[in-house]
């Protein structure tokens, strides 16, 4: 009896391991033949590095994406790297295509055409290395797509219908930025269906401040003096604050290089042909720090008097945008006190720059002094009555 139990027994185990899964081939990381892997949110990691190798920070990343980037066309990188979490797949995920596209809805299909295709690869190269490093530049990553020349590599920006920012142009449409999109997007099987999509964004702005207004520039003694009107923050959110900008006689450079930091950036490629100094946004002409959205004065120092000097007032977002400088000019001068005009008057009009006498000037006499010249004066008295009695 206890031999026919322990036979029914054995045959019961091998049943059910015969009716087991192969659960090893999983989990040591094989083929898991046409089972799909689907990838999740935080398998992949975006970055925008400048230089390669630098990821960018939220701050730089706003000043990276002005207008002067965009039209000097920066050099920029995007890194797109597996997580942790990507990299428990590594060994799990079918073959197919994984892309690398800025843009709006890149989602829809593989060749959406608001979209730019920056990186394309197999996945199983991408999940080998685990990361990818891809050139591009700030134009591509600021610039709307043109309905007809896609040449300049642009993208549309919003919504589903193509406008164009022409070279990285400002849009009334985004007075303060839009923000554009970077996909990473999967193609289980290269069937042209997108079976996962993961997106970053970067800040993108290409318009400037407005010019402060009813700006006044006023000579002092080796000093200018501007005075405007603040910019209303509750309209330009984005104002980061002004900084002054001047120039010595023709278009001279005021202060030593890194006297003041230029809190905007520029773009020589973007400045007029023949065009300079403050008129350009040149950095070297800043002479002011960066000063805060409600200050509206500001007094230039350590002038040399006599010389024509050329200054203005521009305001700055956070983006390092920057308002059309204009120019006013002054003469810093000496500050003249009643006497110094009195000295430095001319012989004609009565100044005492004429050539003349002087007259001494001192202190109280002593007791002693006052009491014999008083008796001195009381003598000469004395004897004038005499003489004037002898002529009697």
């Amino acid at each position: 009896m206890n031999r026919l139990a322990s036979i029914f027994a054995f045959a019961f185990v091998v049943v059910l391991a015969l009716s087991a899964p192969a659960r090893a081939q999983t989990a040591t990381g094989g083929t898991i033949g046409t089972t799909t892997t689907t990838f999740a949110d935080g398998d992949f990691f975006i970055a925008v590095q400048h230089p390669e190798g630098s990821n960018l920070g939220t701050y730089d990343l706003a000043r990276f994406f002005g207008q002067a980037n965009c039209k000097c066309q920066e050099p920029v990188y995007l890194y797109v790297a597996l997580t942790s979490q990507g990299f428990a797949k590594r060994g799990l995920v079918p073959t197919g295509t994984l892309r690398v596209l800025v843009g709006v809805n890149c989602n829809q299909q593989l060749y959406f055409p608001g979209c730019k295709d920056l990186y394309d690869t197999q996945i199983t190269t991408f999940m080998a290395n685990g990361r990818a490093t891809i050139p591009t530049d700030a134009r591509v990553l600021s610039s709307g797509q043109s309905t007809i020349d896609t040449s300049d590599a642009g993208i549309i920006t919003s919504g589903t219908t193509p406008f164009n920012l022409t070279d990285c142009s400002a849009s009334d449409s985004l007075p303060q930025g839009f923000d554009q999109t970077i996909w990473v997007t999967v193609d289980n099987g290269t069937d042209g269906t997108i079976d996962y999509s993961t997106t970053s964004t970067v800040h993108v702005d290409l318009t400037p401040p407005p010019e402060p207004s009813n700006v006044v520039v006023s000579p002092g003694n080796e000093a200018l003096t501007l005075k405007w009107d603040t910019l209303d923050v509750s309209i330009n959110t984005d104002l980061q604050g002004y900084q002054i900008l001047c120039r010595r006689g023709a278009n001279l450079q005021v202060f030593n290089d890194g006297t003041f930091t230029p809190y905007y950036n520029t773009c020589k490629s973007a400045v007029p042909a023949g065009v300079t100094g403050p008129d350009a946004l040149d950095p070297l002409f800043a002479c002011s720090p960066l000063l805060t959205t409600s200050t509206s004065s500001y007094r230039v120092k350590i002038l040399q008097n006599g010389i024509p000097y050329g200054a203005t007032v521009v305001a700055i977002d956070t983006n390092g945008n920057a308002s059309t400088p204009d120019l006013q000019f002054a003469i810093p001068q000496k500050t003249l006190s009643f006497y110094d005009v009195y000295r430095e008057g001319s012989p004609a009009n009565g100044g005492g720059a004429a050539a003349g006498g002087f007259c001494a000037v001192g202190g109280r006499p002593s007791r002693r002094s006052w009491i014999a010249g008083g008796a001195g004066l009381g003598v000469a008295l004395a004897l004038a009555a005499a003489r004037r009695r002898r002529r009697k």
